[in-house]
């Protein structure tokens, strides 16, 4: 899988900015080329992930940096890893559904897909899309609303042992205060800021160059970063 370039960054960066973020995982992986649509929208999330950390790291590489907010006293974290970090190695997938038996309930279960998460896409709020999201992974039709609490936990940690790269936490630590705790790490987003920050710097560019020699954004954008970055030094001189 070759990374994004420049063009197709920015065109991936048109389309995303008004979409869903499971619309926005499905345009960078079109745009990468990591599978046609039909295949992609079968995917579980965790093949999504790995395919767009996979993605990530061809075009941005294997670092990731990033900070956050310590929950405790607000001080602010650095996240510094690397993307084989939060690797998982996939479980062996079996076409049959999984089973689960809790509380005098008997449920098959499958982990979620793209396509599910395109569907549930504006449900609401977060219990009712998390609803919504498990009853389409029940094979059988069964009202999430109608199981006990119990049954449901069990449920949704039946779906992350299957699909373990869908759930990546991060064990983080705060330097000022010395708490510890564990964050979700979202790729989707994450990489989406990247794209996103990467893009409006390409904007700049394309547009400074423009200004300076005329050149259109297909020329601009065909230059390697080394000499758009050499010809902006001269434009500013």
């Amino acid at each position: 899988m070759a990374g994004l370039s420049p063009a197709e960054l920015l065109a991936v960066w048109e389309r995303g900015s008004a979409q869903t973020p499971a619309d926005r995982a499905l345009t960078l992986l079109l745009a990468g080329g990591a599978a046609e649509e039909p295949a992609a929208l079968s995917w579980t999330v965790g093949e999504r992930d790995a395919a767009l950390l996979a993605l990530r790291e061809e075009t941005f590489g294997r670092r990731l940096v990033g900070v956050t907010a310590c929950p405790g006293c607000g001080e602010k974290v650095e996240i510094d890893f690397e993307v084989d970090d939060i690797r998982v190695e996939p479980p062996a997938r079996d076409a049959a559904p999984l089973a689960l038996r809790s509380n005098g309930h008997e449920l098959r279960f499958r982990p979620p897909t793209c396509g599910d998460l395109a569907a549930i896409a504006g449900e609401g709020g977060l219990e009712s899309t998390r609803d919504a999201l498990l009853e389409r992974c029940i094979v059988d039709r069964v009202s999430v609303e109608a199981l006990p609490d119990e049954t449901v936990a069990e449920l949704v940690a039946g779906i992350v042992r299957a699909d373990p790269q869908a759930d990546v936490e991060l064990a983080l630590r705060c330097p000022s205060c010395a708490r510890e705790w564990r964050s979700p790490f979202d790729i989707v987003s994450f990489f989406w800021r990247e794209v996103e920050a990467r893009a409006l710097a390409l904007v700049r560019d394309v547009h400074a160059l423009a200004s300076a020699y005329g050149w259109s954004e297909a020329e601009i954008l065909a230059l390697s970063a080394a000499r758009r970055a050499a010809y902006l030094e001269l434009a500013d001189a």
